[in-house]
């Protein structure tokens, strides 16, 4: 009689369990980052940063028109950061306005090519 050995079977099994779990967790990793503002940057004016931190807190809490105010403030302050550019972005999309939120996107993608997660923009949700 012929013995199986049980690892034979249960590790091409397990390997696939663990393959598809990490697919599931990155996919849920990326949607958290992109559905998020991101912070002013280190070395940011100091008005700048409060009012994108404001715009963030107010985005967590879905007022996203209260959001919109407080990173345009940030941007006023600092035209150049593209996170806050981003971040206006989500807003705007997230208030229904994709043509603007389009622009913001374009606009943090141009200021800030070399970072990766202003480069590529949230799908319309």
């Amino acid at each position: 009689m012929t013995r199986v050995n049980p690892a034979k079977i249960l590790a091409p099994l397990l390997f696939s369990l663990f393959m598809a779990v990490t697919a599931a967790a990155q996919d849920a990793n990326t949607a958290a980052v992109e559905d998020w503002p991101l912070n002013a940057p280190v070395g940011a004016p100091e008005i700048a940063a409060s009012e994108n931190a404001i715009g963030a807190e107010a985005y967590g809490e879905a007022d996203y028109a209260e959001a919109e105010k407080h990173f345009r403030e940030a941007i006023k302050i600092a035209p150049d950061l593209a996170e806050l550019h981003f971040n206006l972005g989500l807003a705007l999309q997230k208030g229904g306005n994709e043509a603007e939120a389009a622009s913001e996107f374009q606009r943090a993608k141009s200021l800030g090519p070399d970072k990766a997660v202003v480069s590529a923009p949230p799908a319309a949700r």
